[in-house]
């Protein structure tokens, strides 16, 4: 019976539409998630006819990293299904996919069952999929940890503004014209300070960076390049499951597992 890897690649496509829906969220920021409002604040009450002051000020709408970290680990979590649906095509239902560890793999349990229904399962993902000390190993660290039940705050990404674009404001007499201003985005800022009214346009744009956190196995890596790079990990071992399972092009995906319809 043929090794069909169809629900697995349906996983694979789900986690790069989620990792899609963070890059349009976050490149530039959705508005949606943050305010640019004009704050007055009165003078000290002590004094006659006191002073105002004005603030053009940035304000989360909700906690942004948090929000963004159900993305993230959405799509992590598809990667992962995707290859527990693959080792259950291979073996049994209740196989996972070996994700843990690089040195705890050679004595897996599941490592010999995916061996004995797929012979050379094992060399493939030793020495073709995880090679000792290769360069998707923290990738791949990344999708186990996508198994837990905290997996959402696990990949809560640091989140820093790299600035508002296109701040437009007359200050009195004076204009501000295409400025930029920015900090932490997760919390508010304020953009401009003045003594007199400001006015300002709220076509602004507003950049952010996004790491990984310092738990996770790709500290301070950038988010959504990373997660293409797991999302690739993930294509290519179905693509090497795929051709060991299924060795003859004229069979259009058919194979030698024979123990799972």
């Amino acid at each position: 019976m043929p090794l069909d890897l169809n629900a697995s690649r349906i996983k694979l496509k789900a986690a790069r539409e989620h990792i899609e829906r963070l890059k349009k969220c976050t490149s530039p920021l959705d508005p949606k998630y943050y305010d640019i409002s004009l704050i007055e604040t009165p003078g000290p009450v002590i004094m006659l006819n006191p002073p105002k002051s004005y603030r053009l000020v940035y304000t989360p709408k909700e906690p942004i990293p948090e929000t963004l970290a159900n993305i993230i680990g959405d799509a992590l979590g598809n990667l992962k299904s995707a290859l527990d649906y693959a080792a259950v095509r291979i073996d049994a239902p209740g196989t996972y996919f070996p994700t843990a560890p690089r040195s705890d793999l050679p004595n897996q349990r599941t490592l010999t069952k995916l061996e004995a229904a797929l012979p050379g399962f094992r060399d493939l993902l030793l020495n073709t999929l995880r090679p000792e000390n290769g360069p998707d190993e923290p990738l791949w660290g990344l999708i186990g940890k996508a198994n837990n039940e905290n997996k959402h705050e696990d990949f809560i990404p640091t989140l820093t503004m790299v600035e508002v674009q296109g701040i437009n404001a007359r200050i009195g007499t004076s204009s501000l014209n295409n400025c930029a201003g920015g900090d932490d985005a997760a919390r508010p800022i304020n953009l401009i300070r003045s003594a007199a009214p400001i006015q300002f346009s709220s076509d602004c744009k507003t950049l952010v960076a996004m790491t990984f956190g310092a738990s996770t196995s790709v500290p301070n890596e950038a988010v959504i390049p990373t997660l293409n790079r797991a999302a690739d990990a993930v294509e290519r071992t179905l693509n090497e499951i795929d051709k060991s399972a299924n060795p003859y092009p004229w069979a259009s995906g058919s194979g030698a597992i024979a123990n799972n319809p």
